[in-house]
This record gives C-alpha cells, sequence and structure tokens, in this order.
C-alpha cells in the first residue's frame, strides 16, 4: 500500500488572554488628556473659593466639554464638537448651551462650525455630520445658532463673521442675511391671523414630552422668535443698515405684542393653544423659560414665572426638574430631560445664567432673581463628586441616568454650569460692541451670595481682547477688578464696572455704582 504523508498547516499562536497594548493605549490617552487641561488652563479662569464643591462642579463642566473635542485629520471639519454621545454628530442645539466656553478655549474651531451650520442652512439642518454634511431640522436650531455666533463675537469681537459668505455655489449669502431670512420666514410660515406662531401638531419637532399640550400655537416658539428678529435687527444696525434694522424691529415688536394673548395673571405663565378645538393647555415646562433673555416677555411676567422655580415645582434635590411638579398632567419620568422627573444637563445652567443676567441689567424687581440662580447653581453641585463627566440627563431627585440613556454618559452642554458661574455668578459679560468704533466692553457684575461664597471667591485668569482680568470677591461682597496683574477698580456689593478696551491700549474700567 502506498501512503500519501499527511501535511500539517501550523497553528497561529493562542491570542493572549488580554490585550497586551491596552495599557500603551490607557498611558497615550492619559497623556492626551492631560495636555488638553494643560491647554485649557492657559485659556479659561481659574475659580477659587473655600466652597470646594464649588469648584469642583466648574472643573467638572469644563473636563466634560473638552472630551467631547475630536481631532482627526480624516474629518472635514477639524477639530470637531462632536454632540458627546451622537455617534459622531454635532447639534446646534447642544453647542449653543458651551458656546461662549468653545470661543474661550478655541475660537477657530468655533468659527469652522458656525460656518457649516450656516453653510448647511440654519433653517434646513439642526445637525452635522462629521463630512460636514447637515441633516434633520428642530424648530430650536435657528435659536442656537444666532447664540453660536453673538457667543463667537462677544468673546472675539470679530463681528466681521457678519458678513461670512455661506449657502451654496450660486446663492450665496451672508451670515447676517440667513439670520434675517430666517427670521422673516419663521414668521411667515407659522403666523395665524392673530400674530401668533402655529407650528402645527407633533411634538417632536419642539418640546419632547409624552403629553400632549405643547404643539401648535406655542407661546415660547413666538416669543423666542420675537428676540431672534430684536437681535438680529440689533445687529443690521450695527452693520449700518437702518432698513433692514426697522424691518426686523417691527417684526419682533409685532411678535411680542401677539404674545400678550396668551399670557394669565392667574398662572403666571403663558399658555398654548390648540385651534383645532379653541382649547387652551398649560405646560408648565422649564423650557418656558428660554424667553428671558430679549424683550418679548416683559419683566413682571418674568418674575411671576421665575416664583415657580421653588421646591415642590422646578427645584430638585439634584437641580431642577423639567416640568413643574405642580404640573400633575405632564410630569412623568419617562424622558426625564422634558418630560418631568429631570434636567437636560445644560438647561439649570442656561436658566441660572439667563436669572444672574437679570439680576445684573436691572431695573429692580421683587423677584431676587441672583437668588434664585444661585438655588440652582447650589443644587446642581454634587453632581462633581459622584460623575466623572455630566451626562445628557439626570434624574431630579437622584444622581443617575435614565436606564435607557446610559451609554449617554457625556454632553456638550454640560459647559452651561461653567458659563453661569463665569458670566452670571462673577458677571463677566462681554458685550458685542462698544460705544466707539474699535472699543471692546467688558461689564462685571458679580452676584455675591454669602453663602455659597462664604470667605470670598476669586476667578482669576480671563482673557479678554488679549488682556488678563482678575475678579476678587471680599467677603462682604465687596469685589476688586485687576487688569494684566493690577489693581483697577473697587466697587461695593451689588455694584458694576464697566472696562473699554481700546485695540492696541490699556483697558479703562470705572464703577458704575
Amino acid at each position: 500500500l502506498r501512503t500519501t504523508p499527511c501535511t500539517t498547516t501550523p497553528r497561529p499562536p493562542a491570542p493572549h488572554p488580554y490585550d497586551t497594548h491596552a495599557g500603551d493605549r490607557a498611558e497615550a490617552s492619559q497623556a492626551t488628556m492631560v495636555a488638553k487641561l494643560e491647554d485649557a488652563s492657559r485659556k479659561v479662569p481659574s475659580l477659587q473659593s473655600s466652597n470646594d464643591a464649588l469648584v469642583q462642579f466648574y472643573k467638572r463642566s469644563v473636563l466634560s466639554v473638552l472630551q467631547c473635542k475630536l481631532t482627526n485629520p480624516a474629518f472635514a471639519l477639524n477639530p470637531f464638537w462632536e454632540l458627546g454621545d451622537g455617534g459622531g454628530s454635532s447639534v446646534s442645539w447642544d453647542m449653543s448651551f458651551s458656546s461662549a466656553l468653545i470661543a474661550m478655549l478655541d475660537p477657530d474651531s468655533l468659527k469652522v462650525m458656525i460656518n457649516a451650520f450656516f453653510h448647511n442652512d440654519i433653517l434646513n439642518h439642526t445637525w452635522i455630520s462629521l463630512n460636514g454634511q447637515g441633516g434633520g431640522f428642530y424648530v430650536y436650531g435657528p435659536f442656537s445658532a444666532i447664540q453660536l455666533v453673538e457667543d463667537y463675537i462677544a468673546q472675539t469681537g470679530d463681528v466681521g463673521c457678519l458678513d461670512w459668505e455661506v449657502g451654496p455655489p450660486g446663492s450665496p449669502e451672508t451670515v447676517l442675511q440667513q439670520l434675517k431670512r430666517v427670521a422673516v420666514t419663521m414668521n411667515a410660515t407659522y403666523a395665524r391671523p392673530d400674530g401668533l406662531l402655529d407650528v402645527g401638531a407633533g411634538t417632536g419637532l419642539t418640546l419632547e414630552i409624552q403629553t400632549s399640550g405643547y404643539e401648535y400655537v406655542i407661546a415660547e416658539i413666538t416669543g423666542l422668535v420675537s428676540n431672534f428678529a430684536e437681535k438680529v435687527g440689533a445687529w443690521y444696525l450695527l452693520r449700518g443698515d437702518t432698513s433692514g434694522a426697522t424691518e426686523l424691529s417691527v417684526l419682533a415688536k409685532a411678535l411680542a405684542k401677539a404674545l400678550e394673548q396668551r399670557w394669565d395673571d392667574g398662572q403666571g405663565w403663558y399658555s398654548n393653544f390648540y385651534p383645532v378645538d379653541n382649547s387652551s393647555h398649560f405646560v408648565f415646562t422649564y423650557k418656558m423659560f428660554d424667553m428671558f433673555p430679549g424683550s418679548a416677555v416683559p419683566l413682571e411676567n418674568k418674575a411671576a414665572m421665575a416664583s415657580r422655580l421653588v421646591d415642590g415645582e422646578f427645584l430638585a434635590e439634584f437641580g431642577l426638574f423639567s416640568i413643574s411638579r405642580a404640573d400633575t398632567l405632564h410630569w412623568d419620568r419617562e424622558d426625564c430631560d422634558w418630560g418631568g422627573g429631570g434636567a437636560y444637563v445644560g438647561q439649570p445652567g442656561k436658566i441660572a445664567d439667563a436669572l444672574f443676567k437679570l439680576a445684573s441689567d436691572g431695573p429692580k424687581s421683587t423677584t431676587n432673581f441672583s437668588e434664585k440662580a444661585w438655588q440652582i447653581i447650589g443644587r446642581m453641585l454634587p453632581w462633581a463628586a459622584k460623575l466623572p463627566y455630566y451626562p445628557q440627563t439626570l434624574y431630579g431627585d437622584s444622581l443617575m441616568l435614565q436606564p435607557h440613556e446610559r451609554s449617554w454618559f457625556l454632553q456638550l452642554s454640560a459647559g452651561a454650569g461653567f458659563q453661569a458661574i463665569v458670566h452670571g455668578a462673577f458677571g463677566l459679560r462681554p458685550q458685542m460692541q462698544g460705544k466707539l468704533p474699535g472699543v471692546a466692553v467688558l461689564n462685571v457684575s458679580p452676584s455675591f451670595n454669602e453663602t455659597m461664597l462664604a470667605g470670598g471667591a476669586n476667578l482669576t485668569g480671563y482673557m479678554f481682547m488679549e488682556h488678563n482680568f482678575d475678579v476678587l470677591i471680599a467677603t462682604d461682597g465687596g469685589f476688586v477688578i485687576r487688569v494684566d496683574g493690577v489693581d483697577s477698580t473697587h466697587s461695593a456689593v451689588g455694584g458694576s464696572v464697566q472696562c473699554e478696551v481700546p485695540s492696541g491700549q490699556s483697558p479703562k474700567c470705572i464703577a458704575l455704582s
């Protein structure tokens, strides 16, 4: 018998039971994070306070945002500010909560993102992918995009961004022209004979809640479009176009006037309207506080609405409830970031910042807006002790993520907490334009709180127009403004200081009150 020898193919060596390169990758990741933090420490102000919980909350807000910055030469937009858990998407809505912080960290990257959103048309697309292409529309997208522009200009002084050419080839327009088109188009698309705006049925386009009541004629949308038109009109005036400014001012005032129809003195709130059955609906959602920046809502109405920021309504143990606990018809725990049981992580900080601004701008109100803002911040401080990064959503009564959102452990909007402290608590608010061409203006009006800032507090290293500003708050609430290492201006508690920064010259700060 003839036999054929068996041939065998050598088997590859058995794989290691563990990843032999995991340690190397972990060290590389750690080095990258340290480099990011070192870079950030040179660009954002440092907070010193005996209230360590406040300091840790502040730092963790910055860290969370830094983790959303992706860099890769293969990206069409590099660097790319990702949603956090968006699978390679950036959403103008989420970015707008942290755009002032991003403008400090990397203004050039914010410029790239703004260009991308406007090239894709903010009226048709709310998010963009790594390839630079836009997708989807969320009715809050335009209000978010204009916030990106405002924060970029305020921090950099680059008013010329309003003249950037955007849009598809063959039909270009400037950023400012697109903003005007959006304001006019939204009014023309949704306007009713009574002047209110009707966005139609379905909550997916607007507020994501499980119940009805936030459809059709939504008071908030009318108010937001009014504020949007008001802001764009002011920018048209800034560019010397009085005709465009007048058109937008008229639109803003008409919408604000129409909004008055939905105010209810007894509830201290605006109602929505369903034309299908002529019914009115009160939804006590914290989304309504987004109307606070701007003139659409009168001060006395803002005070009445803010009075609901108390325990038993919006205030929660760990921040805010997205719907007031008093609103038993709409409150639930299924979609807690907007449906009731918790909060979208950026919204409490955004509301606190708006309240601080109301307190500093005046006129004075019977409602202590500053105290309301500090209460919100105080409720958020435990986040830093329990969470490595701030996620998209947290329950208001438990530091937990919703079961279906446990993979959403990181959120770009986390910077809202940082901004509430810098712009709100310490009152550092850069203005879009000074009184004279080439003169940038920084207003400073800290909001002192003897509990949260017991022992005083300092915010140092705030960079504005290539100058270093420090705010040193004493134990009695008085404060000192230090410019480029030199004490410049002293002010008593509750006072304010205005610093003019002429191009190429030293800042001049004067106490206003």
